[in-house]
């Protein structure tokens, strides 16, 4: 009778020197490639959450080492890590690293009133990015008070 071991071999390097930052209502991600990997890395995953489960990426191949998440919740923390993934196996996750995106941050968007473009709303009323009627203007007018 025959037994079969699987060994998968040696498990690629993690990324190092992950870093996460919020920009421009988006969460920016990003990592250096191992500098000595026992296997060659075909592929990374970023996982994620917002406190209730992981979250996977699609796979991000090499030499790309930065993924975006857009639009995430106000007020939430997100903890992020990175894997490697070889040909059989994958590594360890890096370091989590967090987040804490802003609650209740302004955006800004500008509309053409009259002869200027000046107006600072939330996102709420991006619908209004080109007025170019007096109803149109009188009805944005009104609405954020001005």
């Amino acid at each position: 009778m025959w037994f079969y071991i699987f060994f998968p071999g040696e498990r690629p390097s993690p990324p190092s020197n992950v870093t996460v930052t919020y920009e421009k209502n988006s969460i920016v991600v990003k990592w250096d490639h191992p500098s000595q990997s026992p296997v060659k890395i075909f592929y990374y995953i970023v996982e994620y959450n917002a406190g209730v489960q992981w979250t996977k990426s699609e796979n991000i191949k090499p030499p790309d080492s930065r993924f975006v998440l857009s639009a995430p919740e106000e007020g939430a923390t997100y903890s992020f890590r990175v894997v490697s993934n070889g040909i059989l196996a994958y590594s360890i996750p890096s370091e989590v690293k967090t987040v804490q995106v802003p609650k209740g941050e302004m955006k800004f968007c500008m509309f053409v009133l009259s002869q200027c473009m000046c107006a600072v709303c939330y996102a709420d009323c991006c619908a209004f990015v080109v007025l170019d009627s007096i109803i149109n203007k009188y009805v944005f007018l009104k609405q954020f008070n001005f």
